[in-house]
């Protein structure tokens, strides 16, 4: 995926139109979406979009990411800061314990230490996440919306308590040079957190999604073919909303 380009500046005047829509589908995942408290706020105050360019056979495709707040883009495009809360916080990563991952990113936050753990692990559940579309060069976004959350929830699965959905999630299959990213550890190594949003815009948007019933819940999955490894994609779909959200994403073994 060497090819593929973030750009974190781009003013063309479409971009006004992509924000529109989106509102309109935030609208619409706030009325059918009980889980998600934060549709208005981000209304209101969108942060700074990141745009990405992926080649595709032989085309160009455009994708929007638009964050909720500055502090998710950085999270999920500055390869350091992600580095940094891990360097800085080692014995917080693969603990099983999601509050520990929280206060590590809590005490990373730039609110810190102006707002207490607790509002910013509601803050963190409820208003941290990215909107992902595909547009054309007219500005219209297709029909497939994509929300990648910080994470849905906390559960308690197994005798443990879990991320459930988002990136947070994600990021419990994989490591830094064996280093956890989240609250479980898993061995399966990536570069940076760019490869795991790469790696999610090209299962959703350049692949067939299967549906499965399998769990007892609607999921969509699709299976990624890398050279030396074969990711395979989780999503969860709000019918009602037209919203699509980032479940999972792992390694077939």
């Amino acid at each position: 995926m060497s090819e593929n380009t973030f750009l974190t500046r781009n003013y063309e005047p479409w971009k006004i139109k992509v924000q529109k829509q989106l509102a309109a589908k935030a609208i619409a995942l706030h009325e059918n979406d009980t889980d998600r408290k934060g549709e208005k706020w981000y209304i209101a105050e969108p942060a700074i979009p990141l745009f990405y360019e992926c080649h595709s056979k032989d085309e160009l495709r455009h994708f929007c990411i638009a964050p909720s707040s500055e502090f998710f883009r950085r999270l999920i495009l500055d390869e350091d800061l992600a580095r940094r809360v891990v360097r800085d916080f080692p014995g917080l990563f693969g603990t099983k314990r999601p509050e520990d991952v929280l206060c590590a990113l809590w005490q990373q936050d730039p609110n810190y230490p102006n707002i207490s753990y607790e509002r910013f692990c509601s803050i963190a559940e409820h208003d941290q996440y990215a909107w992902i579309v595909e547009y054309d060069d007219n500005g219209v976004v297709g029909d497939k919306y994509l929300r990648l959350d910080l994470f849905r929830h906390i559960d308690y699965k197994d005798g443990k308590y879990i991320f459930q959905g988002g990136l947070l999630h994600v990021l419990n299959h994989f490591s830094f040079h064996d280093t956890p990213l989240s609250s479980d550890f898993c061995r399966d190594d990536v570069p940076n957190i760019q490869y795991i949003l790469q790696t999610i815009i090209e299962a959703f948007f350049m692949l067939p999604l299967e549906k499965d019933t399998s769990r007892g819940k609607t999921q969509y999955t699709t299976r990624i073919s890398h050279k030396n490894r074969n990711p395979i994609a989780v999503f969860y779909y709000n019918e009602k909303a037209g919203v699509y959200f980032v479940d999972s994403l792992h390694i077939k073994k």
